[in-house]
């Protein structure tokens, strides 16, 4: 029993500690963050790209698609209802 509290305490430390350690720890393997969404004023002039079965919308180099993806303007995909990723955050 002892040692189930000692392994909570420890793992809810380095939970807590995490925003402290984990920046350089990504960057030590190799992980970047995740770049910032531009905000775009002319919807119209900007190509993203979206899965043929998806509901979320990409850039171009975002390694999540795994399926046939199709180039539509930001406003087409925002008005058809498309998410932008959480991983590459696209324009919006």
């Amino acid at each position: 029993m002892t040692f189930l509290v000692i392994l909570a305490l420890v793992v809810g430390g380095v939970y807590l500690t995490r925003e402290s350690w984990l920046p350089a720890f990504n960057s030590m393997i190799g992980r970047t963050a995740k770049p910032a969404p531009e905000i775009v004023a002319d919807k119209n002039s900007v190509t993203v790209f979206v899965e043929v079965e998806g509901y979320t919308y990409h850039r171009a180099n975002c390694d999540i698609p795994k399926h046939e993806v199709r180039a539509i303007t930001l406003h087409q995909a925002l008005t058809s209802g498309y998410k932008s990723c959480p991983k590459c955050n696209p324009p919006q």
